[in-house]
């Protein structure tokens, strides 16, 4: 009989689990060892939308989100035998249509009699709406942050205490701790009446009042910085009661047009807290006159009780804190048998007070008595406060957003407006939302932004803010502009939503042009009156100096105010050093304006002389009472030193003209000459001492080149063709070649590792064998010339020998000799073209090495001593960080193939190019211009024989020229191979060719040996046709 009643009472507790298993409205699973699922209630079917059938064929792998998936049984086991009790997470579920499902999970193990782990079981709590719930709450404190954090204006919130006296400030934006120029934290530790100048005044005391009374006021006044200076304000105040406490709200907008928008505003403290984490459900089962019978741990712990045994004791409707809500869940549970996410407030053992959502059903017997009741219980305390932040932060929001005066509204990603408020409504002149919400933003865009609405939209959605302006059109047809400040806010992948904040600078932008042109008419007229500006009272100590007037005077700012300005303007006259009466005290007795347009010497505190003019203009008040003076001076130093470099110049450029022309001219004779020669020689290699006199001829001809060279330099526009070099290669090597058979001995002093120079390196050439022969023809008894070459940096403390230069690296070079000197009269004019001093002289050595050195961006100057000797120094501009390539010259002559295009307007070069190329054993065929050359190419493209080469010349008179040919010949054939050829040698074509469309350049004259050099470099690149 006691074995019957134990099967009996197993049976039942057997079928009470069963009953617990199947009617549970969490889901509830069962899972083997190997991570199978053994079995799982109809709530856990429901919860995934899968049947009992295929769940069945499923493992837990397979129904969590792939990003749970390294949860596996093993580590879930191994957890719970070490904790002994409950394992308990959130994990994501995917239902049978792949929708993720959030769930909180309650793991135990089942072990067999021999402790070995038999199955799992798994509570599994669908918690995806509190999920959702929290999300939401994010994204409303995510607006009251951004739209609290980027307002433009200062706001402060302050609460009154029992006395009505303003609190310290409860909250600040960072707007108003930038311009305050205080911390968080301090601005936090005062008092509106720490900060507003006149709140101890009755008038500021009467608007509080009625601040008081009305709830909201605009007025004006000042806040004073931690610095002690004000700032003039407009203040939008209102009244409110928040958590039953009277509270102010004041946002402060700048008026002074002084201060501009600083960066944007900073994220502020987070002030909203994350959510508590949830507790495991709670499970019981009560009589059906409310006796607890039976409840989990989890249930117990819900209620704060020591036990189970403890909780039984008790009735579950003294657990209810509203007995109404107990008869309101017993008369649904009556009529349909079941209770679903009933919500309520439950009491615990402590006396607090928890919201709690409960599901129950009744168990009933074949006659359809209540045997008892049984039920699950969900905390949701934490779900209902959030819920009630998430109201207030959303009144919060809507409270500043309709009570600000900058126009605030929302658009979708096409434009379509969503919210507006209620200044955007009334600055367009219309009466409600409804007449903006649901239509384009573009509608109320004026003509010219609605070209650019589209290229905004464009803009933001890429970037995620934008900054700008729009021109609105108001009812009225006015066109108002509003500086506008946007970014996209999108959550849970939905559309994108612009959120906007505009304000209204109409005015402001009318009034800062009128600033705007004011200040740059005083600017203009400061410009021309002085670089350096002081001001002085009417006992003429100084109130004010510009920077460039400490800079001329060689003080510190701190120096001059508060002096006297005879202490600190001294002036002495430009010829006998006298020293000039201070002009500011004159114009202090007289009244009168001064203008001083000679110059003076300016005495200055750093012992650098400069030369100056000035003027002296007195000040008068409103009253036309003499309070001071304005003294104006300008350093004419550099001006002078410019009049005479421009006068320099300008003789140089009507030189050059000239020299350009016949230069190009001589070429293309010499070219004829040099051209012949070379065919001479070669047609007479065996004709006794002919080829030696044609050899003498040519070298000639190449001397008569660097005569054009010379004439060249001087030719507008030209450019030295550049190469990076070592300058000590090229000093020494023309310096001994200059100076082999003289007198003279060169004194070389290099120092280490001389930075590369980019040179014309026959240009440079030139320039040494200029100087050094001079240095020699100075000294016809012989003697020592010292050659030194080093680095330089030059900075503006340390410029040498003319303040014209400008800083930077350079190598130097000085030339120096030991004879007679130069005149001191003959040094300013020493470069001029065609001065000399010499019987036989040219005048064009120094003219022409001046000329080279200024083409290279360097300097030359001259020092000298009569009877001592003279120095003329070089800098040219250096490149360190240049690495030198290494060149090999090939000047043999070699036969070649190929079909050659020439084209020249000079019969003469045609003739010869065609002799020498067909001497080579190259196809000829000549062209006189540019339209020709392109008519022949073509013709030949077509037929698919296009020419190997095409020689050039740069300028063709009144025809079409090489350099407009080239680019025509581009288009027809993209691998053209095009030489140029010109006699202007340092034309920016000859010297940059491949930047224009060619792939070699040959200047004039050219010989046989470089023809077929420049042919040979080009042709073996690509195979002849």
């Amino acid at each position: 009989i006691a074995k019957r009643e134990r099967e009996r009472q197993l049976r039942e507790r057997e079928k009470w689990f069963r009953s617990i298993f199947e009617t549970s409205a969490i889901g509830i699973l069962l899972i083997s060892p190997e991570g199978k699922l053994i079995a799982n209630n109809t709530s856990f079917s429901k919860l995934l939308k899968y049947s009992s059938f295929e769940l069945a064929k499923k493992s837990l792998f397979d129904i969590l989100h792939q990003e749970d998936r390294s949860l596996n049984i093993n580590s879930i086991i191994k957890q719970l035998r070490e904790d002994d009790s409950f394992y308990q997470l959130e994990l994501r579920f995917l239902r049978k249509n792949q929708e993720i499902v959030w769930a909180r999970c309650t793991f135990s193990l089942v072990k067999d009699e021999q402790d070995r782990p038999q199955f799992v079981v798994g509570m599994i709590e669908d918690v995806t709406s509190q999920k959702r719930a929290v999300e939401a709450l994010h994204a409303s404190e995510e607006r009251y942050r951004m739209l609290f954090n980027s307002a433009m204006d200062m706001v402060v919130v302050f609460q009154l205490g029992p006395d009505q006296k303003p609190l310290n400030f409860l909250e600040v934006n960072d707007a108003a701790c930038q311009s305050l120029g205080y911390t968080r934290n301090e601005l936090l530790s005062l008092t509106i009446g720490d900060i507003c100048k006149a709140y101890h005044s009755e008038e500021f005391q009467e608007i509080f009042n009625k601040l008081l009374r009305q709830g909201h006021i605009l007025y004006q006044t000042e806040f004073v910085t931690k610095y002690g200076q004000f700032i003039p304000l407009e203040v939008n105040a209102h009244f409110f009661t928040w958590k039953g406490k009277p509270t102010i709200i004041s946002i402060a907008r700048d008026i002074s047009e002084r201060i501009a928008v600083q960066e944007a505003l900073k994220e502020s403290e987070e002030r909203y807290r994350g959510l508590f984490e949830g507790i495991p459900v709670g499970i019981y089962r009560t009589t059906a006159e409310g006796l607890i019978i039976d409840a989990n741990p989890a249930f117990v712990s819900l209620l704060g009780y020591d036990s189970r045994e403890e909780l039984t004791t008790i009735n579950v409707s003294d657990l209810y804190l509203n007995p109404e809500d107990r008869l309101r869940w017993k008369t649904v549970i009556d009529e349909v048998g079941v209770v679903r996410s009933f919500e309520t407030q439950l009491v615990r053992k402590d006396g607090a007070i928890i919201w709690v959502r409960e599901n129950s059903h009744s168990v009933k017997d074949e006659t359809g008595k209540v045997l008892y009741y049984q039920g699950s219980v969900e905390d949701i305390t934490i779900r209902k406060k959030m819920e009630e932040r998430l109201q207030a932060s959303e009144n919060r929001y809507r409270d500043i957003v309709e009570n600000s005066e900058d126009f605030i509204f929302t658009h979708d990603s096409s434009g379509i407006i969503l919210s507006v408020n209620r200044a955007f409504v009334k600055g367009l002149g219309l009466k409600s939302d409804s007449q903006m919400v649901g239509k384009s933003l573009e509608e109320f865009l004026s003509e010219s932004s609605r070209k650019t609405f589209q290229e905004y939209l464009q803009r933001i959605l890429e970037k995620g803010s934008d900054f700008g302006y729009f021109e609105l059109k108001t009812a009225t047809g006015k066109l108002r502009v509003v500086e506008y400040q946007n970014s996209v806010r999108s959550s849970g992948g939905k559309t994108p939503v612009i959120r906007s904040i505009s304000r209204d600078v109409t005015e402001k932008i009318t009034t800062q042009k009128a600033l705007e042109e004011e200040k740059e008419r005083l600017m203009v007229t400061l410009r021309n009156i002085a670089d350096g500006v002081i001001t002085t009272d009417d006992q003429g100590k100084i109130v004010l100096m510009n920077h460039a007037a400490h800079r001329l005077l060689g003080l510190e700012e701190e120096e001059a105010t508060g002096k006297q300005i005879e202490e600190i303007f001294r002036i002495e006259d430009e010829q006998s050093g006298e020293r000039v009466p201070c002009p500011v005290m004159e114009v202090l007795k007289t009244g009168e304006t001064i203008v001083h347009d000679q110059a003076v010497r300016l005495v200055t505190a750093d012992d650098f002389d400069r030369l100056i003019t000035y003027s002296v203009a007195p000040l008068h008040d409103n009253q036309h009472r003499l309070i001071g003076v304005v003294l104006a001076f300008q350093d004419v130093s550099k001006l002078l030193t410019l009049e005479e470099e421009l006068h320099k110049a300008q003789k140089l450029e009507s030189l050059g003209i000239l020299a350009g022309g016949i230069a190009h001219d001589f070429n293309n004779i010499l070219t004829a000459i040099l051209g012949n020669i070379s065919l001479a020689k070669m047609a007479a290699e065996k004709d006794g001492n002919l080829p030696k006199r044609l050899a003498e001829a040519e070298n000639a001809i190449l001397r008569a080149q660097d005569l054009t060279k010379q004439l060249l330099t001087f030719a507008r526009g030209g450019a030295p063709v550049k190469r990076a070099a070592s300058i000590v290669d090229i000093v020494k090597e023309i310096t001994e070649f200059a100076l082999r058979g003289s007198k003279c001995q060169p004194e070389f002093h290099f120092t280490d590792s001389i930075w590369p120079v980019e040179v014309d390196r026959g240009q440079i050439s030139q320039v040494i064998n200029n100087l050094v022969i001079n240095a020699a023809q100075a000294m016809p008894k012989g003697g020592v010339i010292r050659v030194e070459c080093g680095n330089v940096e030059i900075d503006e403390a340390n410029k040498e020998n003319s303040r014209l230069m400008k800083p930077g690296k350079y190598v130097k070079i000085s030339i120096t000799d030991e004879g007679e000197g130069i005149p001191r009269e003959h040094l300013p004019i020493i470069f001029d073209p065609y001065f000399t001093t010499r019987e036989h002289g040219t005048g064009l050595g120094l003219a022409t090495s001046h000329s080279i050195v200024k083409k290279h961006g360097g300097y030359i100057f001259v020092d000298s001593e009569i009877g001592v000797g003279s120095t003329f120094t070089i800098f040219l501009p250096a490149n360190p960080d240049t690495k030198l390539e290494c060149t090999q010259s090939q000047t043999s002559i070699e036969q070649g193939r190929g079909k050659i295009l020439v084209m020249d307007d000079e019969e003469a070069i045609l003739d010869i190019a065609s002799q020498m190329l067909l001497r080579l054993g190259y196809e000829v065929v000549t062209a006189k211009d540019g339209e020709q050359v392109i008519e022949l190419y073509r013709k030949e493209l077509e037929k698919g024989a296009p020419f190997d080469a095409v020689i050039m010349d740069l300028t063709i008179r009144g025809g079409m020229g090489g350099k407009e040919a080239v680019k025509k010949l581009k288009n027809l054939d993209p691998n053209l191979k095009a030489i140029v050829s010109s006699g202007y040698f340092n034309d920016p074509v000859i010297a940059n060719y491949k930047e224009f469309g060619f792939v070699e350049c040959i200047p004039k004259p050219y010989n046989m040996e470089s023809l077929s050099t420049i042919l040979r470099k080009v042709l073996e690149k690509t195979p002849v046709k």
